[in-house]
């Protein structure tokens, strides 16, 4: 049940950050489109009230839809909505993973699944409600997206809730004597220009962005 608890608690503090200009920011999906079903679970208050909605997504399931019940899932404020859901997504899928999000997201990630035509821009109006930054992340994205949509997931935090290491100041081998010698760094050479970058400082940012060799970088590290 912890997945469960964690995603009531992600539904709870983003249902307190919307606003009401928000909600009337849903309009930019298309009326009556797949993705604006899914804005309607969001903020209905209990299963009766986004009935409509419910019975439209079971009626013309796709495979397309799952990463869309998923986010769903996370965000929606009533619980019986997200019960239902659940409901819908073990009887369309042959799958019983419940409550567990995680794993219904394990099992997602294993699968070739093509994304629903308004997933991109769902999500972006979505994650705006979190921070209005995150919107440009999705918004009409779809097509040139490198990477699955359904593999970015909100960490807890907004836009640089942890600031990044940004351009840090490298000093040589002889000056770094904070450091132990059983200390980790992680080593990054491009064209003849290396670079070190401790663990125990990574640690506390999680991400730099840096230039080395002439190209621009950002790294991630998460403990």
């Amino acid at each position: 049940m912890k997945h469960f608890r964690s995603g009531i608690f992600s539904a709870a503090f983003l249902v307190a950050l919307i606003s009401s200009s928000t909600l009337s920011a849903q309009a930019l999906l298309p009326e009556d489109s797949v993705g604006e079903h899914f804005n309607e679970l969001l903020f209905a208050d209990s299963s009766s009230q986004a009935r409509n909605s419910l019975d439209y997504i079971n009626s013309n399931w796709s495979d397309s839809y799952i990463p869309l019940v998923l986010e769903a899932m996370n965000y929606s404020r009533s619980v019986s909505v997200r019960a239902e859901l659940i409901d819908i997504l073990e009887e369309k899928t042959g799958e019983a993973f419940g409550v567990d999000v995680q794993d219904w997201y394990f099992w997602l990630w294993n699968q070739e699944i093509a994304p629903e035509a308004d997933y991109a821009n769902f999500k972006a109006d979505l994650y705006r409600n979190i921070d209005d930054r995150f919107e440009t992340y999705f918004r009409n994205r779809q097509d040139s997206a490198r990477i699955r949509l359904d593999e970015i997931r909100w960490g807890g935090v907004v836009q640089d809730g942890i600031p990044p290491l940004r351009n840090p100041e490298m000093l040589t081998i002889e000056q770094a004597t904070y450091l132990e010698d059983d200390n980790v760094v992680f080593g990054i050479e491009i064209n003849g220009d290396a670079r070190a970058y401790p663990k125990r400082i990574l640690a506390w940012h999680e991400m730099f962005t840096d230039t080395i060799g002439g190209v621009p970088i950002a790294g991630v590290y998460c403990t």
